[in-house]
């Protein structure tokens, strides 16, 4: 775990410089994130940039390429995932690996918040994307967004959630250009050797330690 933080730590200060101490700070005594939805059912356009040249579904023999562009999704965790019936879809720049997404519409256990998120009926939650160094700021991210948009409409989905941490604001940015609208949040203070979780909006926690986003 102290691993995963100071890798995902760095990526941040990366990501936002300076601002990033203070983020840091404040996230460290109350983690939140913000939950986003967007209507499926409403019209989806496509970004003016097209970088990926293809999309494939993730098989067997590209687990390692994933691990290799992210050292947080190693293989055990793949494996995981996939074992809970999430799916996972690749983008490709010719033949390099450059973004990965995870989606389900199953119950799906979040180690970050060490809750269980359950969608409700024809929804589904994007439970991690992820764009190689290399790749960044070329705009694949909001086109790879995009696409899984379009994706999940096209199972039958009519409702898409994300959670994003709220210091992550190109997400949010990007997010928010694609429709998707802020519906509540749901955190924790950290309080020693306990936490004291809170939601706001659209998210429901249960009693069971589970929670739902009705939006």
């Amino acid at each position: 775990k102290l691993w995963t933080l100071t890798y995902r730590a760095l990526e941040a200060q990366r990501l936002l410089g300076w601002r990033f101490s203070l983020d840091l700070a404040l996230w460290l005594a109350r983690p939140l994130y913000v939950a986003f939805a967007r209507d499926l059912d409403t019209p989806i356009h496509w970004p003016g940039v097209r970088q990926l040249t293809d999309w494939t579904r993730l098989s067997p023999a590209e687990i390692p390429l994933v691990a290799e562009i992210d050292p947080m999704m190693q293989v055990a965790e793949v494996e995981r995932r996939l074992a809970e019936g999430q799916d996972c879809l690749l983008g490709w720049v010719g033949q390099d690996l450059a973004y990965y997404h995870w989606a389900t519409a199953q119950p799906t256990y979040l180690a970050y918040l060490d809750k269980t998120l359950r969608p409700r009926e024809n929804q589904v939650f994007g439970d991690g994307s992820y764009v190689a160094p290399r790749f960044r700021h070329r705009g694949i991210y909001q086109e790879a967004t995009t696409r899984n948009l379009i994706y999940e409409r096209e199972r039958g989905r009519h409702s898409c959630l994300f959670l994003v941490a709220w210091w992550h604001r190109p997400s949010i940015r990007v997010n928010s250009r694609l429709g998707c609208v802020p519906v509540g949040s749901i955190g924790f203070w950290n309080l020693g050797l306990g936490r004291a979780y809170f939601t706001t909006g659209a998210v429901h926690p249960s009693s069971t330690g589970e929670f739902s986003i009705s939006a």
